[in-house]
């Protein structure tokens, strides 16, 4: 199969579209696939191959061709459309393969086609994408603050980067809800503020919001641990009159 592919596409002239895309498709395709970007990686492929024109190689709405053709005499003939498509079929082959991570390309050995590596990677990542989402989602619903707050905004955040990079980006109202769910009960007045703000707060205004509240608990709690009580007063009192 390699032999034959490299002796019908070596007749044939790359499109000026595939020169383009090849050059490219570092640029248009800016992430190895891995484990959690499935979705991400997808929209940035079938955009490259969109634009350029190459989308049906891996849809499989543009089919391989009949490998020979009758001539005007009736005789079997090389059909140069078959070349054209396996050619532009090995470009485009090597340039999704490379942008998958190494870990991945193992499971792709002994597929030709470009149809092929795509429907395999379909099949085997959109379950774990929809799987990796939910789980994401849950694990901000169940977030508390127990830390720090910088922590806790990283958690946050971290959940919410990778929920972009899985092709399902959470919006600001929805990441403000989280944020102030998983806050203690003295956060509650800057969580009643933050609520009625609903739909006009930005996320990074609440974190602003958040961080310096937190640091106004901290300096009432330290002030208040180095005030004496009651009954340390009496008994400094009591001492002084012996």
């Amino acid at each position: 199969m390699a032999s034959q592919n490299s002796s019908t596409s070596s007749t044939v002239t790359m499109p000026t579209a595939l020169v383009f895309l090849v050059s490219n498709f570092s640029n248009f395709v800016t992430i190895k696939l891995d484990a959690h970007n499935y979705i991400l990686w997808k929209n940035q492929v079938r955009n490259a191959l969109r634009a350029n024109g190459y989308l049906g190689f891996i849809d499989g709405s543009t089919v391989m061709p009949c490998p020979k053709i009758q001539d005007a005499n009736q005789n079997k003939a090389p059909n140069p459309e078959y070349a054209k498509w396996i050619m532009i079929n090995g470009h485009l082959l090597a340039c999704i393969t490379a942008s998958v991570s190494p870990s991945i390309q193992t499971h792709l050995l002994g597929l030709g086609h470009v149809y092929e590596i795509w429907t395999s990677l379909s099949n085997r990542f959109s379950s774990l994408s929809r799987s990796h989402v939910h789980d994401l989602h849950q694990r901000l619903f169940n977030i508390t603050k127990t830390s720090t707050m910088q922590e806790y905004i990283d958690e946050i955040s971290d959940c919410a980067h990778k929920l972009a990079a899985s092709g399902s980006p959470i919006d600001d109202e929805d990441l403000i809800f989280y944020a102030l769910n998983g806050l203690p009960s003295e956060f509650d007045p800057i969580k009643s503020a933050a609520r009625m703000r609903a739909g006009d707060l930005k996320f990074e205004e609440l974190t602003s919001l958040l961080e310096a509240e937190d640091m106004i608990l901290q300096k009432a709690q330290k002030r208040s641990s180095a005030k004496p009580d009651g009954s340390t007063i009496l008994v400094a009192t009591q001492t002084s009159r012996i």
